[in-house]
């Protein structure tokens, strides 16, 4: 294995075809995607960590767009923790985020997540300023969810059966069958009529084209709610947009309880909802939604460090 660096009783090594399977025991489900693609695809890079061969920790980064990189994995196995592995796996990750002209490493992390105090401490050690909240999870039981009067109430009975249905006069269809007209409106609109932390585009290869839901009207796509799957017993709602003229309508709430129901009926039993810190709207509106179902609310915690570039 190629070293790229060492100290003490363990040692770095940059993860490639050769050697990555070692370390893929320290890689959730849903990161797998993006850990396949090391040594074959530029916008992904890692290092692990080894003491005496056997592999302890692992740092992962994904080139998320335009040389901006999101630090997706940063884990060392408890017992080897406090001996500045983790510091040592961030160092060379960002040297070779740097080495491919990155210019900024985003890392988030969830309040509730059991390793959040040593991961600060490792990014204080290299520089990234205070995190800050940045997103609300809603994780809720989908039976109690689709029992909601509200969820009964829009949801689409035929959208169950049928792929493409319509809602007055708004046409409503599974994502899996987005056509090329709405591929050239996203690749138009990014960044313009829509931010792209609410992008398909940047999700495409995750997103359940069977549990995602688009919207038409005459034609144009105006709006989606696109989820992917995390683990087995957890649909994630990654994504939401509607045209701006369109955000007074019930077309949200029609997405929202026909995806649950298509959920409820694929067997999947928790889902999952994000929500951006700074959209208050949702936020209030997802806080009295979910009352009568009950739901668990997490934080994502947020920071960003600029790099420095290479000469």
């Amino acid at each position: 294995m190629e070293k790229v660096g060492d100290c003490q009783m363990y040692c770095l090594v940059e993860l490639k075809k050769e050697n990555k399977l070692d370390f893929k025991r320290f890689v959730r489900p849903f990161f797998e995607g993006q850990f396949e693609k090391l040594d074959e695809d530029q916008s992904v890079c890692g290092a692990g960590a080894t003491f005496f061969g056997d592999p302890v920790g692992l740092a992962l980064c994904h080139n998320y767009y335009e040389n901006n990189w999101n630090v997706i994995i940063v884990y060392v196995v408890p017992k080897f923790r406090n001996m500045g592995i983790g510091t040592a796996l961030m160092t060379n990750v960002e040297a070779m985020v740097s080495q491919r002209d990155g210019r900024k490493m985003l890392f988030s992390y969830q309040s509730d997540n059991t390793t959040r105090l040593p991961v600060e401490k490792v990014l204080a050690r290299r520089g990234f300023p205070e995190p800050l909240p940045e997103v609300n999870f809603y994780r809720t039981e989908i039976e109690k969810l689709c029992d909601l009067g509200w969820i009964k109430k829009y949801v689409l009975a035929e959208a169950l059966e049928k792929s493409t249905v319509f809602y007055r006069e708004y046409e409503i269809f599974r994502w899996a069958e987005l056509n090329d007209r709405d591929r050239d409106m996203l690749l138009a609109s990014r960044g313009s009529i829509y931010s792209r932390d609410v992008s398909p585009l940047e999700m495409a290869e995750k997103i359940d084209g069977q549990l995602s839901l688009g919207v038409r009207h005459n034609g144009d796509l105006i709006g989606w709610l696109v989820t992917m799957k995390s683990g087995d017993d957890n649909l994630y709602i990654k994504a939401s947009f509607l045209k701006e003229e369109y955000r007074g309508t019930s077309l949200y709430v029609v997405l929202f309880s026909t995806i649950m129901n298509l959920q409820k009926k694929a067997g999947i039993p928790y889902t999952t909802t994000e929500v951006r810190t700074d959209n208050k709207r949702m936020i209030r509106f997802m806080n009295h939604a979910l009352a009568d179902a009950g739901y668990t609310r997490t934080e994502s915690l947020s920071t960003l460090k600029n790099l420095a570039p290479t000469l």
